[in-house]
């Protein structure tokens, strides 16, 4: 739980979880409350309810909006889920935001969860010519001889747009 007093004031916001989160179509919510001190005790002012959707969670994971991703996570979102054909750790690893795409890996986000085309976050990482995000997916053992809808390998996307330093490191890893 976390608590921010505001300046110049008596009144504190309490940020946390009351009771079960409620999990409906891909939306999870729970109720964030606001409380006043007075004379030692805490009064509830104001109850609202915060809530992830699996669309905003891709979003943020692509414009790599590090703390949302870590409050959907915390609130228990389904970080391998569907939305539209992408999924966050293929439109991170797009995107390049290493740091949303080491995070979700290490909450155990599926390395080889495909969009839609069957591309996987290690062929768009290598297309884009993310040599960062690349090396940390074959870190967590991204598989390099998938193919998508259309054939093409990681190793492939990367030589049809130039990504040298992929290439050679796609191969050093086994690629052919």
């Amino acid at each position: 739980m976390h608590m921010r007093k505001r300046q110049n004031s008596r009144t504190w916001r309490i940020w946390g979880k009351i009771g079960c989160l409620i999990v409906l179509c891909g939306l999870l919510a729970f109720p964030v409350w606001a409380a006043e001190e007075t004379e030692g005790e805490v009064e509830i002012i104001e109850v609202v309810e915060v809530t992830y959707t699996t669309k905003q969670f891709i979003k943020a994971a692509r414009s790599g909006n590090l703390s949302y991703i870590q409050e959907g996570i915390e609130a228990g979102l389904n970080i391998d889920k569907r939305q539209k054909g992408v999924r966050a750790l293929t439109e991170a690893s797009k995107y390049g935001q290493f740091e949303v795409v080491q995070l979700l890996l290490e909450n155990g986000a599926d390395v080889d969860a495909a969009n839609k085309k069957g591309s996987t976050p290690l062929m768009l990482a290598s297309e884009r010519g993310r040599v960062d995000v690349v090396r940390l997916l074959l870190q967590y053992d991204a598989d390099i001889f998938v193919e998508n809808e259309k054939g093409n390998t990681a190793l492939i996307q990367a030589e049809k747009n130039g990504h040298t330093e992929i290439i050679e490191i796609l191969q050093e890893a086994g690629a052919e």
